[in-house]
């Protein structure tokens, strides 16, 4: 990983804007005494507010500190005990599950929007049908082009035809 170390909120706030991050793991480790780590957190940032997932390095022995802390939007939170490795793949597991995220979201937008032209267009829809049930019952060509023309009419277009026959 690449990494921006930062001091002050004012730098994590920089930090944080130019976009260029991942993740963002704030260490707590031997952090203010007599504070919760929640309200330590809230001072430097609302994980709500920002894109990526916030990880928090703490010791934090209470269930109702932990749960305080992943409800202000923490995405996880790391006793101080673990190695290394597990903090990478526990900081890779909380990019992967924001990518997911993303995506799922991405695909919900999708699938609403087209679900929303689906009943825009409903009226376009049963135009298109009654033009292929009803030139079923055409005779000729000149019928077909008539119920042609009353169809795209109904899409608010009109347009002529000039048709040419080298038989007579």
């Amino acid at each position: 990983f690449l990494t921006t170390n930062v001091s002050s909120p004012s730098e994590l706030s920089g930090a944080l804007d130019d976009k260029k991050h991942q993740v963002c793991v704030i260490d707590l480790i031997g952090a203010v005494k007599g504070k919760t780590i929640s309200s330590q957190v809230s001072a430097l940032l609302n994980p709500q507010d920002i894109d990526i997932p916030v990880v928090v390095l703490a010791q934090v022995n209470a269930l109702s500190d932990k749960v305080e802390i992943y409800d202000i939007g923490v995405d996880d939170l790391i006793d101080s005990s673990i190695s290394s490795a597990e903090l990478i793949a526990r900081c890779r597991k909380a990019i992967y599950h924001n990518l997911a995220m993303l995506q799922i979201s991405s695909k919900l937008t999708d699938a609403t929007k087209t679900a929303r032209d689906a009943i825009v267009n409903s009226g376009e829809l049963e135009t298109n049908i009654e033009f292929f049930l009803a030139m079923q019952n055409c005779d000729n060509i000149d019928q077909l082009g008539q119920l042609f023309f009353a169809s795209i009419q109904r899409y608010g277009l009109s347009c002529s035809l000039q048709m040419r026959s080298t038989m007579a």
